[in-house]
């Protein structure tokens, strides 16, 4: 009851969401003849509420700077050279976690084509991995719409699609959120260290998680949304609706931590 009632809620609070469900709400209560002081008061207290949430987490300065607080948390992995000795703490994970993004199940499409940008951005992280970690076993999962259609058999499909041995995948079919994951890698790891690989803004409430349950996670932080080259001063000044998704992405990550 209470995963259904995070995956309500947790959509309709994001900012945009909220924000055209506050507006509608101040248009009804002006709207109705009824309560005319209220319709005046709360009518007007909502649509302005509603016009200030979206100027400011449509703002594109302030959404990448809390963006950035959460990608920058953790480094990501270097580029590894061919012949180089991989970093002490990476190369004892005898398991590589990838932690589902997302999958579509287009019947017309290939595997590849299923999985969601997430997805494929932490599976490429994965695979990127896996090669200078050849005995580790790669984790997919992710649970689906029913029984033999899960978001992991998608990305194991995907994986042998583009040259992986099938008997080095292993996957988690039920896992339905990000703490059923971590669940389920404490179950197969036991004490052994692992290769988390998510979202770099997801990173820091997936390694509080293995925290809370006992698993040796090694931050491997992907898909990033925000790149502080390119960041200015001038952003402060810009709104759109890119910023209301990167807004959005910061926003699930805090309800996440709330309702963990």
């Amino acid at each position: 009851m209470f995963f259904f009632l995070k995956k309500l809620i947790g959509p309709l609070a994001m900012p945009l969401p909220l924000a055209v469900i506050v507006g509608a709400t101040g248009v009804f209560l002006l709207w109705q003849k009824r309560f005319p002081k209220l319709g005046r008061w709360g009518g007007r207290t909502c649509l302005a509420f509603s016009v200030c949430w979206l100027a400011i987490f449509g703002n594109v300065g302030l959404s990448n700077y809390l963006l950035l607080k959460l990608e920058n948390e953790f480094p990501a992995l270097p580029e590894f050279s061919e012949g180089a000795a991989v970093a002490e703490n990476l190369a004892g994970c005898k398991y590589i976690m990838v932690l589902g993004g997302g999958v579509n199940y287009h019947k017309d499409r290939s595997a590849l084509g299923r999985l969601s940008r997430p997805s494929l951005a932490r599976l490429t992280e994965g695979m990127r991995i896996s090669r200078v970690l050849p005995e580790a076993g790669l984790i997919v999962s992710g649970a689906g719409p029913e029984e033999g259609l899960s978001a992991a058999r998608e990305q194991e499909r995907t994986l042998v699609s583009l040259g992986m041995e099938r008997g080095r995948i292993l996957r988690f079919d039920t896992t339905r959120d990000t703490r059923e994951e971590i669940r389920a890698l404490k179950k197969l790891a036991g004490n052994a260290p692992v290769a988390l690989v998510t979202s770099a803004f997801h990173m820091k409430r997936a390694v509080a998680l293995c925290k809370e349950m006992g698993v040796r996670a090694v931050p491997c932080p992907c898909d990033y949304l925000v790149f502080p080259a390119t960041q200015k001063t001038s952003d402060f000044f810009k709104w759109g609706f890119g910023a209301l998704g990167s807004s959005a992405a910061w926003f699930h990550e805090w309800l996440g931590e709330i309702f963990a």
